[in-house]
């Protein structure tokens, strides 16, 4: 049996109804699109894998040909599926991660190599490339530095089960940072209300819980972003300011050259009126 690749597991799974869609799919018109491996694992496709283990139909694959499996995967997943910040920030964290040292430790041996100035390794049809910094990656993931952060602390200090817990949704990243920094959570306060208490179902109250918790990480990462864009505006308007100052002292020199050019050009043709006006006289008194 075929096994996940690291950086598709990186991304959360079809929900049920998107994979009974697919399976439907599947059974009525086949597997239209080849599963991509790589390194003898699912690259892509994994959730047609998935449909036609329980279908039993024998998958249609592919090898993966390319350079850089991540971008690959990135240009699939990141900008088609319907994910939360967190989940974005998390499996672009995963992904660069692993880029920067290949399946494992043993696969980092290889030739050494500059791109565009920055050093990576190439080993095999793949290459691993440096870790980016949390501005860049939050570019790729489209969320605000301070989500990339915790995604950066929840992979290198949590484990396995809290990471997948991230990626499929079931925690969003505040909550995965807490666990790992084991803060524990708050009592909330009871305010008192004179009105009749009314009844709610748990599970009811749970889902508006999360939903609200999402919101509100949804809205610190637009509010990081709209900060990280004013940043940039703001350099951007500095920029514009330098050099339109620049302009205007070079048009300013410019005109102080033009005026004295025309100043010259002025008392010459002041001279030369003068000596006109000399040789006409001249003219005619000897013809008179």
């Amino acid at each position: 049996m075929l096994e996940r690749h690291p950086l598709s597991a990186a991304f959360p799974e079809m929900d049920e109804d998107a994979f009974d869609e697919l399976m439907r799919s599947i059974k009525e018109h086949g597997q239209r699109e080849p599963i991509t491996l790589f390194e003898n694992k699912i690259l892509d496709g994994w959730n047609r894998f998935r449909a036609c283990e329980v279908l039993n139909i024998g998958p249609m694959t592919t090898v993966f040909d390319g350079s850089d499996p991540v971008s690959y995967v990135l240009d699939l997943n990141i900008h088609r599926r319907h994910m939360t910040a967190s989940q974005k920030a998390m499996a672009v964290v995963t992904v660069n991660t692993w880029a920067s040292v290949g399946t494992n430790q043993k696969q980092t041996k290889g030739k050494k190599q500059k791109t565009d100035g920055q050093e990576s390794v190439t080993s095999g049809s793949a290459t691993w490339r440096r870790l980016k910094t949390a501005k860049e990656l939050a570019t790729e993931a489209g969320v605000g530095t301070r989500t990339i952060e915790r995604a950066k602390l929840v992979d290198e200090a949590g484990d396995d089960e809290l990471k997948q817990k991230v990626i499929s949704g079931v925690v969003n990243l505040k909550e995965a940072v807490d666990l790992v920094r084991k803060v524990d959570p708050q009592p909330e306060e009871k305010p008192v209300d004179p009105r009749p208490k009314l009844t709610i179902e748990k599970q009811k109250y749970d889902d508006l819980k999360a939903a609200f918790s999402q919101l509100q990480e949804d809205y610190d990462a637009l509010r990081q972003n709209c900060k990280d864009l004013g940043d940039e505006l703001s350099i951007l308007k500095a920029i514009e300011q330098d050099e339109a100052a620049e302009k205007m002292r070079q048009l300013v020199a410019d005109l102080r050259i033009m005026t004295e050019q025309r100043d010259r050009w002025q008392n010459q043709c002041a001279e030369m009126q003068k000596q006109i006006n000399y040789l006409k006289k001249n003219a005619v008194r000897n013809s008179a």
